[in-house]
């Protein structure tokens, strides 16, 4: 019983290394930046409001304050103003849309429909610059690098996450699979040790009737 319970213990240790993910393929992620001081109403409301937050989650986010010199290095020149700031980025460079408070749109939920809107067109846009030859271009002026070589948009930062059954994260997860078998096989490691004692005594009692 004792080697049974180490090779299973043997296999608790070594399986989540086996079974670990493989990293993110953070490429085809469009960038969210939030600029603004922490816990801003921006923050809040992307923290909050079901769409925002999807789309934050979806996406590689990055907060910043307006005196971070990556503010400055980068993305000052994309967007300035009233803070907070919100910018969203393609996946391989280039604004999608860019808010400050003086024209940010009033509610959470005209936000996410401002920022669904702005990243369907500039994923149609890029489609059809990936299409244009040289000689598409009129005197030779074809669309950034950037969106004729951008990644795929694989990855909709607007797909809502299905609810999971309560059971489904255990059962899918190579690790509580082997702690439910340790469980289960120390449950019966009781049951057997209880039953030979009951067995035992039962004997006994026999024993001294007889």
């Amino acid at each position: 019983m004792r080697l049974v319970l180490l090779v299973i213990l043997s296999l608790g240790l070594f399986c989540p290394v086996a079974s670990a993910n493989k990293p993110a393929d953070d490429s085809q992620r469009p960038e969210l930046v939030i600029i603004g001081e922490p816990g801003n109403v921006l923050e809040q409301a992307f923290a909050q409001h079901d769409g925002l937050r999807t789309i934050r989650n979806n996406s590689l986010y990055t907060p910043l304050r307006l005196s971070d010199p990556l503010y400055k290095l980068r993305y000052a020149s994309s967007i300035s103003g009233v803070t907070p700031m919100v910018l969203l980025q393609r996946p391989g460079g280039g604004v999608i849309w860019a808010s400050d408070m003086t024209t940010m749109p009033y509610s959470s939920d005209a936000i996410f429909l401002a920022i669904k809107y702005a990243y369907e067109q500039a994923k149609v846009a890029d489609a059809a610059a990936k299409q244009l030859s040289t000689e598409d271009c009129p005197g030779g002026d074809c669309p950034l690098p950037n969106q004729l070589d951008a990644p795929g948009w694989n990855l909709n930062p607007f797909d809502f996450a299905k609810p999971k059954h309560p059971l489904e994260g255990w059962f899918s997860d190579t690790i509580s699979w082997v702690m439910i078998i340790v469980g289960v096989a120390v449950a019966l490691g009781f049951v057997l040790i209880f039953g030979l004692i009951a067995l035992g005594v039962v004997l006994l009692l026999n024993r001294f009737m007889n």
